[in-house]
């Protein structure tokens, strides 16, 4: 979800779906709480505004982090299906240096 449909689903009190994020689930616990408490006088409009914006920055910048993670996950996939077609070969050659940059890269240090 956007965090513009965050803001309207917790400045309306509706409730997030369940297929929600974990992510999502803060950021609307952060929201709805923003809320409520603005509209009980805690916060001046501009107090407000500038806690929102906050928010706004954490939550784009833990997508963006989560995003990068989830891509730089898949990249290593690729490379050791790249890589493992050659494992066999290099076991078979009985080189032993190769044997060794084998056990490194499958974690068998």
């Amino acid at each position: 979800m956007t965090f513009d449909e965050l803001c309207s689903l917790a400045g309306n009190g509706k409730p997030l779906p369940r297929s929600a994020l974990p992510l999502e689930r803060v950021a609307y616990r952060g929201l709805a709480w923003l809320y409520h408490a603005y509209r009980r006088g805690a916060f001046s409009k501009d107090e407000a505004a500038e806690e929102k914006e906050a928010l706004r920055r954490e939550y784009e910048d833990a997508r963006r982090k989560e995003k990068n993670g989830l891509k730089l996950h898949k990249d290593i996939d690729q490379i050791r299906v790249a890589f493992g077609g050659q494992f066999k070969a290099v076991k078979e050659s009985g080189c032993p240096v190769c044997r060794r940059l084998i056990e490194i890269l499958d974690g068998k240090i």
